[in-house]
């Protein structure tokens, strides 16, 4: 039998991959998950989960032997948008947060804009996390949301 004292400590674990040194910061133990939180992992980019011989069963009762590799891939919340500075009456330059992957970034259908504007001419990339939009006309006086999905870290 492994002490919980083993699977709370941090040092036992580890993940691979991806681009950045990605480290766990805490374990807990919640009902019968063991869980994990981490330092930024990339969504989209793939990683391994070094599972210590901790005495972990699997959903049918079977002990995983350790150490066990988990490949995953993080699908956790994108970029947010950190600014939109409005350049003139038809172009927007949207910041996100951090740099976004390009071809996210620039598909059109990853934007929404109410009241609807529409986006022409596609989209400029000025920067790794600054794209700029072309639009119809914005009215004066006329508040406008832009929301961004589907849009990945680099």
């Amino acid at each position: 039998m492994v002490s919980n004292s083993y699977v709370l400590n941090t040092a036992n674990w580890s993940i691979t991959g991806g681009r950045y040194n990605v480290q766990v910061i805490s374990v807990v133990i919640v009902g019968n998950e063991i869980r994990l939180t981490t330092t930024n992992m990339v969504n989209g980019l793939s990683y391994n989960l070094i599972l210590p011989d901790v005495g972990i069963f699997n959903i049918s009762g079977y002990t995983f032997v350790g150490p066990f590799i988990q490949a995953f891939t993080p699908a956790g919340a994108g970029p947010d948008i950190f600014r939109i500075d409005v350049v003139d009456s038809r172009t927007l330059d949207i910041t996100f947060e951090r740099p976004v992957n390009e071809l996210d970034a620039l598909n059109e259908t990853n934007y929404a804009i109410v009241p609807t504007l529409r986006i022409h001419n596609g989209i400029q990339k000025i920067s790794q996390s600054i794209y700029r939009l072309t639009t119809d006309p914005q009215a004066v006086g006329t508040s406008y949301t832009i929301t961004a999905s589907n849009i990945r870290d680099y």
